[in-house]
């Protein structure tokens, strides 16, 4: 693949993440500080890393296919909860019920952004535009997780 594949692939994993970011933190009155955000979101990217191994365990151990994307989505949703909780649950910042939801989403959103770099990667070919719909679902997900 070329260089330009590997910039297509930021510009589609990580624009989106970036816009949906601004605007669920402009939805919180009192703004959360940036480092607790940003660790918040690294975490999230971070967390896919452990993913990729729980989820190729997964592949390898059951059979069932539908089970299989059960138990991937469940892995992937702890995985960004356990994140907001080591990181974020325990902060003095967390001082507003919305914080919650906020943290949810900026982990999610950190997820999406990685995962939506690969996939844009390897598949840029089939799979254009694929992250504004993926990254729609996660952030909608995440929030629904906090509530």
């Amino acid at each position: 693949m070329s260089f330009s594949y590997l910039v297509y692939a930021l510009l589609a994993g990580v624009i989106p993440s970036i816009i949906w970011l601004t605007f669920w933190l402009r939805e919180d009155a009192h703004s959360e500080p940036r480092s607790l955000i940003a660790g918040i979101f690294f975490g999230g990217v971070i967390s896919v890393i452990a993913a990729i191994f729980i989820e190729g365990y997964i592949a390898r151990v059951v059979t069932d296919q539908n089970m299989q994307y059960t138990l991937w989505a469940a892995t992937e949703e702890i995985l960004k909860f356990i994140v907001v909780a080591i990181i974020a649950l325990h902060s003095a910042s967390y001082d507003e019920p919305i914080d919650a939801m906020i943290y949810c989403i900026v982990a999610a959103l950190g997820f999406a952004a990685l995962e939506i770099l690969c996939s844009s990667w390897i598949l840029f070919r089939k799979v254009y535009w694929r992250g504004a719909s993926c990254l729609t679902i996660c952030a909608s997900s995440a929030r629904l997780w906090c509530i």
